[in-house]
């Protein structure tokens, strides 16, 4: 029996220990579309040595994001390798492996929904033949799954979900955007669609995806109002008990009375079917996760985690090198000022340690180790050399660059209260000038913030920074209240 709490991070069973780490890395922003990147990693213990088996990296669009991508998941990339212990099968005839997997992507739906997100996306595209999505270089025997395999993989997944309350409702992309079929009354527009880095039906619109229609699967953690489409997250949801998955939201309902009754639900219809309220529940209105933001540029994003495990030879396409990769991608999470690929001297071609070499202020890839630096009165060489600085000088420096930053911010929040009040025409304030400046050009400007102007963007970001630390119910500072009420309301 598998005993497991995706928040625990740790998976125990009667037969192995296994760990499950979710990390959240880094905001990244797609488009004006703001996106938490989360990554969950799974390790077992094999032969005593911690070995990664599988991988997913997610994009979050929480509360706070603008719509249509509010409240959305995308399940951007995942992968996995075949060293999962024992390789035997459940008593439904799945593979255990396949099991825990499922079991997991099970647990963050859920983690999800909790959460307060409306929806999750899928895209059920396996990689072509040597292509890698996280873990570099999989072995020769494993296989690599078809498109219709994959895409039954994840619908059986879903099916659990499902009989477990936590999936509401299962469609894909083309169906639930583009066809409005039965009482459905929302508009077929591109604004509807929520936009998701990396994906590839966002170029590829309308009768384009029609033909794999069935691999863009489209999740609803939350209940659809059948007229509009929109996923319901608060208030009241009406119901009809006579017609299965009719329901309605608030705004649809009291249009709905307006009707006449023969245009009322169902349309055409001799009887008048009753429509039942039931109050929407247990749906936090802010999406936000507790979990610490670790900073690791290594795994800020697939593509950073593929190419550190590519430029290092961290392979998986033996299990014995899969031990050493997974060691060192422990390493680097731990460690995530540590340098992400190993020097070697260009002299004796050994690895060098971090802090016991030099390396030229000129040429991009010269780089000495102490030993030849110091054999022979120094090294033929036509610029100076620098010492590599040690892990601990990196770490101070890290540290103060970014208390440096913090000062300046600050620094800058204090001046924009400053100048907002500031009425003197020669205030010898520092800076005080330059941003009323930017306050006038603000009011000028016909570019704005959402066209390019690059001053508009700096003041809007100082302005978002300010409304979130304010207290003042008469602040001075521009658009402070209009912030405010945004950022309570998501």
């Amino acid at each position: 029996m598998l005993q497991w709490e995706i928040h625990g991070k740790v998976l125990v069973q009667n037969f192995a220990v296994i760990t499950l780490y979710k990390f959240i890395f880094n905001y990244a922003r797609f488009l004006r579309f703001n996106a938490l990147i989360q990554v969950v990693l799974l390790f077992q213990k094999i032969e005593g040595v911690e070995v990664c088996l599988f991988g997913m990296y997610v994009q979050e669009f929480g509360s706070e994001c603008q719509f249509p991508n509010q409240r959305r998941v995308y399940l951007s990339y995942l992968d996995s390798v075949k060293y999962f212990r024992p390789e035997i099968k459940t008593v439904t005839g799945e593979a255990l492996r396949t099991f825990v997997y499922h079991e997991i992507l099970i647990g963050y739906l859920e983690y999800c929904k909790l959460r307060g997100f409306t929806s999750c996306y899928i895209w059920a595209c396996p990689p072509l033949k040597g292509e890698d999505y996280i873990l570099y270089c999989h072995p020769e025997i494993q296989k690599t799954p078809k498109s219709d395999k994959l895409r039954e993989w994840y619908l059986a997944m879903l099916r659990k979900a499902s009989k477990e309350s936590i999936v509401v409702d299962l469609t894909n992309l083309y169906d639930h955007f583009f066809i409005q079929s039965g009482e459905c009354k929302a508009k077929v527009t591109a604004a509807r669609l929520p936009y998701f880095d990396g994906d590839y039906w966002p170029g590829a619109l309308g009768e384009t995806i029609f033909p794999m229609k069935e691999d863009f699967i489209m999740v609803h953690l939350q209940h659809a109002c059948t007229h509009c489409c929109l996923l319901m997250t608060s208030g009241v949801r009406w119901v009809c008990k006579q017609c299965k998955n009719f329901q309605l939201c608030d705004k649809c309902y009291d249009a709905e009375q307006k009707l006449e009754e023969r245009e009322r639900h169902p349309i055409n219809a001799r009887e008048m079917h009753t429509l039942t309220s039931v109050e929407i529940v247990g749906v936090p209105t802010d999406t936000k996760d507790k979990d610490e933001i670790l900073e690791s540029e290594f795994f800020d994003t697939r593509q950073a985690f593929l190419s550190l495990c590519q430029g290092n030879h961290y392979q998986y396409d033996t299990l014995r090198r899969a031990k050493h990769s997974s060691i060192m991608v422990l390493y680097h999470l731990h460690n995530p000022t540590a340098p992400a690929f190993v020097i070697t001297c260009n002299i004796c071609h050994r690895d060098i340690e971090t802090g016991q070499g030099w390396r030229c202020e000129i040429c991009p890839d010269f780089d000495v180790c102490n030993d030849c630096y110091k054999r022979d009165g120094g090294v033929n060489h036509p610029h100076r050399l620098t010492n590599h600085p040690s892990i601990a000088d990196r770490n101070a420096q890290n540290k103060e660059a970014r208390q440096k930053r913090v000062l300046q911010l600050r620094k800058m929040l204090d001046l924009l209260v400053h100048s907002s009040q500031c009425r003197s025409q020669h205030c010898q304030y520092p800076n005080c000038r330059k941003v009323k400046g930017l306050f006038r050009h603000g009011i000028t400007c016909r570019t704005r913030a959402s066209g390019g102007c690059v001053l508009c963007k700096k003041m809007w970001y100082l302005l978002h920074l300010h409304a979130r630390a304010c207290k003042e119910s008469d602040c001075h500072v521009p658009r402070c209240r209009n912030f405010r009420l945004l950022v309570t309301r998501a």
